[in-house]
């Protein structure tokens, strides 16, 4: 067992002895079955990439504070109601380890925060009439007028870097091929967080999709991105990715 999963291990165990849980009920509370978790607190196994993420949300900030982070995770647009192949999944999984290392942070400190620039909006429940008005705000920080189309794939949002996998440098011309060709249909973007304040992002965005897709595609991620929406289901693909179902 890892480092990492050792650290979650004691971390689980510590808040649910602290919490009076028993294994079953906290079984039912993350939806790990009680003979998996079981077997992990014993050491027997190591929690996959499914039951880590569980776990770690079951944790919240303790597990910040016991220095675990999502460091390898991936937010995907599946195809809805599908199983994805793995050969899949370790392509785009692959492609996000290289996006983080090529575009992450590289030691330069972070500018301070502007003090008129107010708190992070994060994943915060807004009404139909607010989420209105932010898009209309929106629209007129673009200049756009009420008639005009938003092209999303000719703006560009701080902290978030679009890349086309046609274009990347992440993958060879194989996996690239096959993610734009018999992968196609399976997803349509990838967006990846860049540090682990979630502060940059780069999408990967499949773009053997039409232009109207792609820039449906886009404008999605940079909404989920810039309102912080959280993922409503947490069932892992393969190691470090999950399909993107937020709200």
């Amino acid at each position: 067992m890892s480092s990492f999963e050792a650290k979650l291990v004691r971390a689980v165990k510590h808040k649910r002895e602290a919490e009076g849980l028993s294994i079953r009920a906290l079984s039912a509370a993350v939806g790990v079955s009680f003979s998996t978790l079981a077997r992990i607190e014993r050491g027997d196994g190591q929690p996959d990439n499914n039951s880590r993420i569980r776990l770690l949300e079951w944790l919240g900030a303790d597990a910040e504070k016991s220095g675990l982070r999502f460091e390898n995770v991936a937010f995907v647009h599946f195809r809805a109601g599908k199983e994805h192949p793995v050969t899949d999944c370790a392509h785009l999984l692959k492609a996000a380890d290289c996006l983080r290392a090529s575009l992450g942070p590289s030691g330069t400190p972070k500018p301070p925060a502007d003090p008129d620039e107010g708190a992070p909006v994060g994943s915060v429940q807004r009404s139909k009439e607010e989420l209105e008005e932010i898009a209309a705000k929106f629209r007129s920080d673009l200049g756009l007028k009420a008639s005009q189309a938003l092209d999303s794939l000719k703006i560009k949002v701080d902290g978030v870097q679009v890349t086309p996998v046609g274009t990347t440098t992440c993958l060879d011309q194989r996996t690239i091929n096959h993610l734009r060709g018999e992968a196609s249909g399976e997803w349509s973007a990838m967006s990846v967080p860049l540090d682990s304040d979630n502060e940059a992002w780069a999408v990967l965005l499949n773009d053997s999709h039409t232009m109207g897709a792609s820039t449906v595609t886009v404008l999605e991620e940079y909404w989920h991105i810039l309102l912080g929406h959280k993922l409503t289901k947490d069932r892992a693909c393969c190691r470090g990715l999950r399909p993107d179902v937020r709200p």
